[in-house]
């Protein structure tokens, strides 16, 4: 079925689209919506904050986060390869310097600090943005460097829509995208699955070996799949109730280096990770409240020809809740908090570790009358029963000269 689908995406381009839609209306009349931002777009504005156009995204459906970020952005990504780890580096730090950051949850793997950006597919993402420059305040000490931040936006438009996206590449790269959604006035409902398989082979120049002596990548094949499933609930125009489960399960060879041997067989790798949210938030006139709670899984084996076998499996709860107060369209002030148990299990530990972290934060933002001053004021405290942590503040100011220059200071 695989190579009947690729087979036919190859006749038509390379790259075939199915999309089937309904609408029962020619002409939909929509209330007028009241629009919140998020709160780093909001408490962190004086930050240089980068969104992928979307028409990228579209263009690029096929492509992971690694992929997107190293050719649109200034961002340097470390890329070992297709298929292989992807990690990144924002201002000058590293990977575990660079929060994560899905549907308003840093999902930061607990044992290494960091993610894989060759798992990320762009197909599951509605949005992507770039915080630069020192987000703790805001996402937690793992957002030194900075963030990213990928987020599902939900749409209630009556009517099904049912897409097929198929690919296929020099690299023997197969690769077919279902996207389904049904919505109305009152609830949406997408799924998303992706599925891909690569035998990778691809030819590099071996500088090490006399003549310069081109040759073809072995043990680099790469298969796996995985689904985004959204459930969207709006009881009322205020009311908001969110459902969502995000899963893979990917295997790859790992292709040896210049100073290995070729001809002997090489490491593989699964990597599987489990991901549900739920929350609730409410919309007032002048105060806004959200709940919002998420497990995480991550599940890393890595075999080496048996010299190494290690699986190491980690488990993150995260809740959150935020209030935000609307004193007047030019002060605001959110106060939140947030708890984290975290669990791991690895071959090497004797025993398996776990710590409970709570945290504490309020922000405050002010513009003046003329709107061409604006004020942030951030605070963070962690508290964990294994260590001292200190406070994280922050302070911003964006000052506005005219509607097409500003400086920022933070």
């Amino acid at each position: 079925m695989v190579r009947l689908i690729t087979f036919i995406a190859l006749i038509f381009g390379l790259n075939i689209s199915i999309i089937y839609g309904f609408n029962p209306k020619d002409t939909i009349y929509l209330e007028g919506v009241e629009i919140f931002p998020e709160r780093h777009e909001f408490f962190s504005s004086s930050s240089k904050i980068q969104s992928i156009d979307t028409t990228i995204l579209k263009s690029n459906y096929h492509s992971n986060f690694a992929s997107i970020l190293n050719s649109h952005t200034p961002i340097a990504v470390r890329s070992y390869g297709p298929g292989v780890l992807s990690t990144i580096s924002l201002r000058g730090g590293a990977a575990s310097h660079t929060a994560f950051i899905w549907n308003g949850f840093n999902i930061q793997n607990p044992m290494n600090a960091q993610n894989d950006l060759a798992l990320m597919p762009a197909s599951f993402a509605d949005e992507i943005q770039i915080q630069y420059g020192g987000g703790s305040s805001i996402w937690g000490s793992g957002a030194v460097g900075g963030a990213i931040i990928m987020n599902n936006n939900p749409t209630f438009e009556k009517g099904l829509k049912v897409g097929l996206n198929s690919s296929v590449s020099t690299n023997e790269d197969f690769q077919n995208i279902i996207h389904t959604k049904w919505s109305n006035e009152s609830i949406s409902s997408s799924l998303r699955v992706i599925q891909n398989n690569s035998k990778n082979k691809y030819s590099f120049v071996n500088n090490r070996m006399s003549n310069d002596t081109v040759l073809k990548q072995k043990n680099a094949k790469y298969s796996g799949w995985g689904f985004l499933q959204e459930n969207y609930f709006k009881p009322k125009n205020n009311h908001i109730i969110n459902l969502t489960a995000w899963y893979q399960n990917f295997n790859r060879n790992i292709p040896p280096t210049l100073f290995q041997n070729q001809n002997k067989p090489q490491a593989k790798q699964n990597d599987r990770f489990l991901r549900i949210t739920g929350g609730w938030k409410t919309i007032f006139d002048n105060f806004t409240t959200e709940v919002k709670t998420g497990y995480f899984e991550d599940f890393i084996h890595y075999n080496d020809d048996n010299t190494i076998n290690s699986e190491s499996l980690s488990r993150t709860q995260n809740s959150n809740a935020e209030l935000r107060y609307y004193f007047s369209d030019r002060n605001t002030i959110s106060l939140g908090f947030n708890h984290q148990y975290k669990n791991a299990e690895v071959d090497d530990y004797k025993e398996n570790p776990t710590e409970n972290k709570y945290t504490f934060l309020t922000s405050w933002r002010w513009k003046n009358n003329n709107e061409n001053i604006i004020a942030l004021l951030n605070f963070r405290q962690k508290f964990a029963k294994e260590y001292d942590v200190e406070p994280t503040p922050s302070i911003g100011i964006t000052y506005k000269l005219t509607d097409r220059f500003a400086i920022n200071a933070n």
